[in-house]
């Protein structure tokens, strides 16, 4: 979710659960940031 909400062309990450274990997960993840190094592997493995 960090990963998708920093890229430039998303304006909001929409995240499904069927349950509250998800929902917590997904909310302590909007303080997560990732370092550059973090952000490049990631382009590196999506966008390639």
């Amino acid at each position: 979710m960090s990963w998708l909400a920093c890229l430039p062309k998303v304006a909001t990450v929409i995240a499904g659960a069927t349950s509250s274990t998800p929902v917590k997960a997904n909310a302590s993840a909007a303080g997560w940031v990732l370092t550059d190094a973090e952000m490049a592997e990631a382009d590196r493995i999506t966008l390639s």
